[in-house]
């Protein structure tokens, strides 16, 4: 009840058959892995102190997007922590790996819209290569009218003890045009190691190439299987703090204390309400309290203003997960910010929490996981006539393929490998056949409706290019009967170890986006699946921020949806780097299913 129903139109999906394997077929089989991955160790939380040191930045040279990483499937370790031989067959696991979450805050940072609102500021993180250059490797969330700002994103990254590993932080000022872009405030070089290795595991600077700002970047442990709790506050008689004449717009912040407090968890606001009942979301007990219940924990209770006006913080509480947790029900009066006002209100539990195990990536890839790609064409004529040399679908040259062939591979290299019977279906939507007088918009590539499955990435391009010849682009462009096909298929699977990745390659903005959102609210909880959208073209994207930005958050319970620009990749390299930051939100991803859904 406390989740969002599967639409029981979805239930089959249409014109998706199983999938067979064609007779002559040699391909990989679905037998589990010989040798099991070997799973990194936690070496206990990390060491605190009362202070963080002030860090010294070691003097380098930094590039901007250049490429790092070596040809084949090596992109797939930033996404999946597994290095690959160069083979089709299936990926290998090496050595234990060791991470940390980069936990990021930034304070007095530079005004760039100087007017009714302030900055809206996001960091970037690169990390630097063996060749010298710097590759993106995350970001944070973007925070909007906020000069100090405290990321809840935690960037994930494999930490190798006895080596510097330098990253570079850049913070950004959000342009709403573009998806991951916009005015420079500021970057700040550092060490992991030395981020690790520092007091409080923490280091802060100035941000260099500006007037002003500070960064604090620190380091959290990542335990594989960790422990998570799942919790819902609520709130009640929280006073006002926009006068007489409203109510507050409240969210919740809840803090790890190390002892200094550091975010873990921001709720949504609510508008005008004095008795808000906030989202239940799930928390690493390591993040919160380094699964130590009886460790001090903080709550602080905002009221939201827009604009330039910061939050009026209406109080706070130190508790203890273990008090929380108490049979009898948590309620605390909220300490006011002045000691004199009157009560500032009670936060309580809304429902008892529940703890559980996540599920690991390495591990579910151990136990069986398969990953089934399914792919989506745009068809819509705003591509430009395949025989013209200026569409994004022509292919006159077999050395130089289009965007939408560099695509393909790029992704599919990566991601047929745990794809045990290496079937795609391919699709195409936005076209239209010839004497047909509507537009198709879920159409097989193979033109066997029957049968809409391709092997393994040279027939997915093999199908791309015949199909080219024989339907025509129309338009406009829609996601919604794409999404009824695969989320169908995908519904299939629940309860198994299986989960479908919906590849999707667009020239431009969606027509039916209600319906998109419609669909995958329905279903992001409970159907195994998420979906890649990759950009093609220069046309504006902006409108994606929707699906895959920080306002996604309020429409989408669990993030299923990753968006990326294919010209912002650019160099020798580009298709490597382009299918690691597509695929760098997956494993995430796959693990908040199975454990939301307590799939073993």
């Amino acid at each position: 009840p406390d989740h969002p129903q599967v639409d029981p139109n979805l239930a089959q999906p249409q014109n998706f058959p199983p999938a067979s394997q064609p007779q002559n077929y040699s391909g990989p089989g679905a037998a589990p892995y010989d040798q099991p991955p070997a799973h990194a160790a936690h070496a206990g939380p990390p060491q605190y102190q009362q202070t963080p040191q002030q860090y010294q930045p070691p003097a380098q040279q930094y590039q901007q997007q250049v490429p790092v990483q070596q040809a084949g499937y090596a992109a797939a370790s930033v996404a999946a922590g597994t290095a690959f031989v160069d083979s089709p067959i299936a990926p290998i696991v090496t050595a234990p790996k060791h991470y940390v979450n980069l936990v990021i805050r930034c304070s007095n940072l530079i005004d760039k819209d100087r007017g009714r609102s302030v900055s809206d500021p996001f960091v970037r993180v690169l990390q630097k290569s063996a060749s010298g250059g710097y590759h993106r490797i995350g970001q944070t969330e973007t925070i909007r009218d906020n000069l100090n700002p405290e990321f809840q994103t935690r960037v994930k990254i494999e930490f190798w003890f006895g080596e510097l590993q330098p990253l570079l932080f850049e913070v950004i000022d959000k342009d709403p045009r573009q998806i991951d872009n916009g005015d420079f405030l500021g970057r700040f070089p550092a060490n992991l190691g030395d981020i690790v290795g520092s007091p409080q595991n923490q280091v802060h600077g100035m941000l260099q190439e500006v007037s002003k700002g500070e960064i604090f970047i620190s380091a959290e442990p990542v335990v594989l299987d960790d422990w998570m709790i799942e919790l819902q506050f609520s709130a009640n008689k929280l006073m006002s703090m926009d006068g007489f004449l409203g109510k507050s717009d409240p969210y919740l912040k809840l803090y790890a204390m190390d002892p200094n407090p550091r975010l873990v968890k921001e709720t949504e606001h609510l508008n005008n309400n004095a008795n808000p009942n906030w989202r239940p979301f799930e928390i690493s007990l390591t993040q919160l309290c380094a699964n130590d219940e009886n460790r001090p924990i903080m709550i602080k209770v905002y009221d939201h203003d827009d604009g330039a006006n910061p939050d009026d913080l209406i109080g706070t509480i130190e508790t203890t997960v273990a008090q929380l947790c108490r049979p009898s029900g948590f309620e605390q009066e909220l300490v006011p910010v002045k000691k004199h006002r009157k009560t500032a209100g009670f936060v309580r539990i809304a429902k008892p929490p529940r703890r559980f195990q996540k599920a690991s990536f390495e591990k579910l890839l151990h136990e069986g996981l398969e990953i089934s790609l399914v792919a989506a064409i745009d068809w819509t004529a705003s591509n430009g006539a395949p025989n013209d040399p200026r569409s994004l679908h022509f292919s006159g040259d077999p050395s130089r393929p289009n965007p939408y062939e560099s695509a393909i591979r790029a992704v599919g290299n990566i991601l047929m490998p745990y794809d045990r019977d290496q079937m795609v279906p391919a699709f195409g939507f936005g076209g239209k056949f010839r004497g047909a007088a509507e537009t198709s918009h879920c159409f097989p590539l193979t033109l066997d409706f029957n049968n809409p499955y391709v092997h393994g990435v040279d027939g997915l391009l093999n199908a791309y290019r015949s199909c080219l010849s024989n339907v025509g682009l129309s338009g406009p462009t829609y996601f919604g009967e794409i999404l009824k096909s695969a989320i169908g298929d995908a519904q299939r699977h629940v309860g198994q170890k299986k989960y479908s990745i919906v590849l999707i390659l667009t020239d431009g903005a969606i027509h039916d986006m209600d319906t998109t959102i419609r669909l995958l609210a329905q279903s992001c909880e409970r159907v195994p699946l998420s979906v890649i959208i990759i950009g093609i073209g220069d046309a504006d994207f902006s409108g994606m921020v929707k699906l895959d930005g920080d306002n996604s958050r309020k429409l989408l319970p669990r993030d299923i949806v990753q968006f990326v620009q294919f010209n912002t990749f650019r160099g020798q390299y580009a298709g490597q780097v382009l299918a690691a930051s597509v695929l760098a939100e997956i494993p995430q991803q796959v693990e908040s299913y199975f454990s939301r859904n307590k799939v073993h």
